[in-house]
């Protein structure tokens, strides 16, 4: 990843203090459902839902078994 897609990622994260809220709890729990975030963040399930799979679309977050972790490039 060069210096713009690194800019650009951070940025995409920015816009969204769920986008960030969901990757703090990810890393302080390793593994949530997506019902244990929309409790801790208190925030629709629509809202979950849609960044949730934005960050699975950039490849910062994954799904296995309804659970949901950070990748690799997540952490």
């Amino acid at each position: 990843m060069d210096m713009e897609e690194s800019i650009q990622e951070i940025e995409f994260l920015a816009r969204s203090t769920a986008r960030v809220r969901i990757l703090q709890e990810l890393s302080e729990s390793e593994e949530l459902t997506r019902a244990d975030l929309r409790s801790q963040l208190d925030c629709s399930r629509t809202t979950v839902q849609r960044n949730l799979e934005a960050l699975i679309d950039r490849q910062i977050v994954s799904n296995s078994r309804r659970t949901y972790s950070l990748t690799p490039s997540g952490r």
